[in-house]
């Protein structure tokens, strides 16, 4: 059995790691490093430098409800319209019954340390800048590109 578990630990890895813009990460940086300070609230920087903080989501978060977010693990390219037409869909998935939000930022942050040495802390900030970054761009009348890359 506890290979089988790795086998699927392997794929999932192989699922959610890959990111169209890896090779493209110095010119992310500096296009970060350009965006105006009016819209630094529309910025989820990465506050998980290590790991695959779309894959710990999704395993903190279960799949259920990860299916709920738009995207393919972390990476979409929204236009205002369709923020705003995913925002209820955003919060839906990130409400977590009273108790259950220790349940999965415990999940989340055990997948960040398994996988790069993220900290518990990462996985609050991670789970916690969702929802007002959904909300400030619906706001802002404004769209969304999410990408989760790994520096190389």
């Amino acid at each position: 059995m506890e290979s089988a578990d790795r086998a699927a630990t392997v794929a999932f890895d192989l699922l959610s790691g890959a990111c169209p813009l890896d090779g493209w990460v110095e010119e992310l940086y500096a296009a970060f490093d350009r965006v105006p300070a009016e819209w630094q609230p529309l910025m989820l920087t990465p506050v998980c430098r290590k790991g695959f903080p779309a894959a710990a989501l999704a395993h903190g978060l279960g799949p259920e409800r990860f299916a709920r977010l738009p995207g393919w693990f972390g990476d979409f390219f929204l236009d205002a319209g369709q923020v705003r037409a995913a925002l209820p869909e955003v919060f839906a998935a990130l409400d977590l019954p009273d108790g259950e939000c220790p349940a999965v930022e415990r999940r989340t942050a055990e997948r960040l340390s398994d996988y790069g040495g993220g900290r518990p802390e990462e996985a609050a900030a991670l789970l916690d800048g969702i929802g007002p970054l959904w909300q400030a761009a619906a706001d802002a009348g404004a769209g969304l590109l999410g990408c989760m890359f790994v520096p190389g």
